[in-house]
């Protein structure tokens, strides 16, 4: 079987959950919470940055923000699912906006490391008769100054 943290903390907040979705794969309703949709339009405006980085383009914060509003419109869907009263879609959009204006101006101008990999796939066996492996994604690996990781 494979692990993921995903299906970690899924067994570690109920082992059910885990048991119906990774190992019956019970198909669920297709629901995104308003915080996932944020959390992901958020992430994908950074990777694009740090792709950009990679390639030794900055980007600015203005490119930035038009990549993250546009991302929001494209992906933006009826099945996004907001919960909190008193709270609407634009609310989280600013915030997401804020997020990444934050960002931007506590590390720019990006030079602290040197960006190796993005979006790298890690994949490993956890017992030597390999029956049991652990898969995820390395969101960036980043190299410092003094050689370390």
């Amino acid at each position: 079987m494979t692990y993921s943290h995903s299906s970690l903390e899924a067994y570690r907040t109920c082992p059910f959950k885990f048991k119906l979705q990774y190992l019956d794969r019970v198909k669920k309703e297709k629901r995104e919470g308003i915080e996932a949709f944020l959390g992901s339009t958020v992430h994908d405006t950074l990777e694009k940055l740090y792709k950009d980085l990679l390639h030794t383009k900055l980007s600015t914060l203005q490119e930035l923000l038009i990549y993250y509003n546009t991302t929001w419109d494209k992906n933006w869907h009826d099945a996004i699912v907001i919960t909190k009263t008193g709270l609407n879609k634009e609310h989280y959009r600013t915030s997401g906006e804020e997020c990444i204006k934050s960002y931007y101006n506590r590390y720019q101008p990006f030079n602290q490391a040197k960006t190796m990999k993005i979006e790298e796939s890690l994949n490993f066996h956890l017992d030597h008769e390999k029956k049991h492996s652990f898969t995820g994604f390395m969101d960036r690996l980043d190299q410092a100054g003094d050689g370390t990781y």
